[in-house]
């Protein structure tokens, strides 16, 4: 509910603020149970509040909401490179994260969770390819094919289904680098538009959504939940008026529903090789695949073209 008043502007937000809530509500109905059951949903709101106080340039809450929700999943501190890169108060953004990141591991340390404090960052080295993640297609189907020695499996001690095969181990140590890779390059595209003097927002809006993909296409962890982190560069999008939105809205609308279809409706057929499960996630990967390529383009191209004059800060009071 309090989501809900942030977007909207406590009831008296302008058409903007209310087409991104329906959005986000028929994003998280098509997305299904992962929408709200896990834990992401309590970052996915942090972010969505700290959004509601970025445009209305409360630059320093905004940084604070976006960095305590990295530190739940850690995927927001691509928000927290986004205002960074796009805002002229580049202190005040390192100084909110930091003061954040200082509280919360004091907190910690005084609650005795030294030896787990980066935990998330270790367990993380470990893990295999996830059968959900883009990466695992080309195992996924030579199991289906029965070509090699590709196999599906369960790792008892993290919970999950897994691929194995030919090569499976080398890809899956590779791919965090390579996250890391990607994310750098969307940096450098960021302060490339920041230097052409494209809009604040608009610099914002477009490396959420480049990194956010970032994070999901190039993650060996391909959990459904995943998928709710999307929402909220595009509510940015769509509050800012971006260009192009429509189709942003509507690929993520369907990414959503092929998702929801992926888990929990098809996922015992998924996990079984047949047809129609591995069919729907091989259709949802290559579409996230298609739209980081998108992001990637409308990203590069405000460098070549930067939007000056934009929408969204006309409508900087519209959440």
């Amino acid at each position: 509910m309090l989501v809900i008043l942030a977007i909207t502007n406590w009831g008296r937000g302008q058409r903007e603020s209310f087409t991104a809530l329906w959005f986000w509500l028929i994003f998280v109905t098509l997305l299904g149970p992962v929408a709200i059951a896990r834990i992401d949903a309590i970052a996915v709101a942090l972010a969505l509040l700290g959004l509601a106080a970025l445009v209305r340039k409360k630059l320093f809450l905004a940084t604070a909401l976006f960095t305590a929700g990295a530190w739940i999943k850690i995927w927001p501190f691509v928000l927290v490179l986004s205002s960074f890169l796009a805002e002229k108060s580049k202190r005040a953004v390192a100084l909110s994260a930091s003061l954040v990141v200082s509280a919360i591991v004091l907190i910690a340390l005084a609650l005795g969770a030294g030896p787990n404090l980066f935990s998330f960052i270790s367990t993380q080295v470990g893990r295999g390819i996830q059968i959900e993640a883009p990466i695992a297609l080309p195992w996924l189907w030579l199991a289906k094919l029965g070509i090699g020695d590709s196999a599906i499996y369960f790792d008892e001690e993290i919970i999950t289904n897994q691929i194995s095969g030919t090569g499976s181990t080398i890809v899956a140590n590779l791919m965090t680098p390579i996250m890391f890779f990607a994310l750098a390059i969307t940096a450098i595209l960021g302060v490339r538009a920041y230097l052409a003097g494209s809009d604040r927002t608009v610099i914002f809006s477009a490396v959420a959504l480049t990194g956010v993909l970032d994070l999901i296409v190039f993650n060996k962890v391909g959990s459904p939940q995943f998928m709710a982190w999307l929402a909220v560069p595009v509510c940015a999008w769509i509050i800012f008026k971006l260009p192009k939105a429509k189709s942003l809205v509507t690929a993520v609308l369907v990414l959503a529903l092929l998702t929801g279809l992926i888990y929990p409706v098809f996922y015992i057929d998924f996990i079984n090789l047949g047809e129609i499960g591995l069919v729907v996630v091989t259709i949802r990967n290559l579409l996230l695949i298609a739209l980081l390529v998108w992001a990637n383009i409308q990203l590069g191209n405000l460098a070549k073209k930067p939007i000056r004059n934009s929408a969204a800060t006309e409508s900087s009071e519209l959440v």
